[in-house]
């Protein structure tokens, strides 16, 4: 990975992780704590919180990741076009494999034309952290279905244009476990979910058949409440400087509704 992260990256459909800030500077910003000083009847509160917050917006200027991303997508010139903000608690059920194709989003000259990082604010946890299933993004929607994945009905029709899918018990599945500073860059076909909700699955069924479920479900119980948190991060939205953003893109974010070179100046 460190010799060749393009051919990391093509390969397996991430790269990661890498360290792009000290532990202690999102403390010293107190990044959460702007976070969670957000009004939270505001549905759109958490979406391109780059183009008004300055915080943020410094954050998204890092030349770690502009460098390590124009190494993946093999363009100098980039487009920021969205940011998430993210708070995943461990008692969370966090989101299902998933796909970012955001097909209705964007008019990508080729693939691969976009990517996302995740960029950790704090630790995330084996309960809150995201997994992922490496190759996943080389795989057409054939070849999931060969492969035992079976397609969440509607999925490929909402908003976004991008693909929920169920898992078969065998696949490998790889636990990206950031420290806060840290980030990695998925492949737009790379599925990938928030660890909770598989790995409780997983344990359930290993479990099914135990006489002393009752005693398994409070050691599982109190596993969580011990390791509860909630993991901080940040996902930034990059495109080839050639990928059209349509205008459904910002749907979500009216106000906030520009496309930016990256990285850009603080507002």
């Amino acid at each position: 990975m460190t010799t060749d992260p393009k051919a990391f990256y093509e390969e397996k459909g991430y790269l990661g992780p890498l360290r792009a800030f000290d532990a202690e500077e999102f403390e010293r910003v107190g990044v959460v704590s702007l976070i969670e000083s957000w009004d939270k009847r505001d549905s759109s509160r958490n979406h391109n919180r780059h183009l008004d917050t300055p915080q943020i917006a410094k954050i998204c200027q890092n030349e770690r990741i502009r460098s390590i991303v124009q190494k993946v997508l093999a363009q100098e010139e980039l487009l920021l076009w969205r940011t998430n903000i993210f708070a995943v608690s461990s008692r969370a059920h966090g989101f299902i494999w998933h796909q970012d194709d955001y097909r209705t989003l964007l008019e990508c000259p080729s693939a691969g034309a976009h990517c996302s990082v995740q960029l950790n604010f704090t630790d995330s946890t084996p309960t809150n952290c995201v997994s992922v299933i490496p190759g996943t993004h080389h795989f057409s929607d054939e070849d999931f279905r060969e492969r035992g994945y079976a397609m969440v009905p509607g999925s490929d029709s909402g908003l976004n244009g991008s693909r929920c899918w169920g898992v078969p018990p065998q696949v490998e599945i790889v636990d990206v476990r950031l420290k806060a500073g840290e980030f990695y860059v998925f492949h737009s076909r790379l599925l990938h979910a928030s660890i909770q909700g598989r790995r409780l699955s997983s344990l359930m069924v290993r479990n099914r058949m135990a006489r002393c479920w009752g005693g398994i479900r409070n050691k599982l119980r109190n596993k969580l409440t011990h390791e509860d948190g909630i993991r901080y991060s940040i996902a930034l939205r990059i495109a080839t400087a050639n990928t059209r953003i349509l205008p459904a893109a910002f749907v979500e974010s009216p106000s906030r509704n520009e496309v930016v070179r990256f990285p850009e100046r603080t507002p």
